[in-house]
């Protein structure tokens, strides 16, 4: 087996796979491409960063949820700051600091980026969902109130 198809399954086994816009739309092994100048060259130390920095991040969550149709310009979004990163590595090994920097550049573009994209047209209603990697239905018709109504009591 070759190194390179090694590093995604390690890198699967590193963190939770199941639960960004970050791992949602950006490959596996760009991911590792990205990490490769970690300066302790631990790729599950990079990769926990990300998941700190952009995964766990709230806003990111919230900015993905987009109306129907525009999970292709979410990947487009999220890799514009990364691509310039997957071809220029130099072999010089990058801290912490750089990393930080890296990975809350790209939380701070999706966010901004994405939330300019169209939302459900209910508060509550259908929007991607970065957490499970599909689109989410709030469960109500899109003519209904976005929260239900308080009960009556019988009269």
């Amino acid at each position: 087996m070759r190194t390179s198809a090694v590093w995604p399954l390690l890198f699967c086994t590193a963190v939770d796979v199941s639960t960004s816009c970050f791992l949602c739309f950006v490959d596996l092994n760009d991911i590792v491409t990205l990490c490769l100048a970690y300066y302790t060259q631990n790729h599950r130390d990079c990769a926990l960063l990300a998941e700190e920095i952009i995964n766990n991040n709230q806003k990111v969550i919230e900015a993905g949820r987009v109306a129907e149709g525009y999970e292709r310009q979410l990947k487009d979004i999220l890799y514009a700051p990364i691509a310039p990163h997957l071809s220029d590595y130099d072999g010089t090994l990058k801290d912490d600091e750089y990393y930080t920097n890296l990975f809350q550049s790209i939380a701070d573009n999706f966010t901004a980026e994405a939330s300019k994209l169209p939302r459900g047209l209910q508060p509550y209603g259908r929007g991607y969902n970065c957490i499970d990697c599909q689109y989410d239905d709030c469960g109500y018709p899109i003519d209904c109130p976005s929260r239900p109504l308080p009960r009556q009591a019988p009269s």
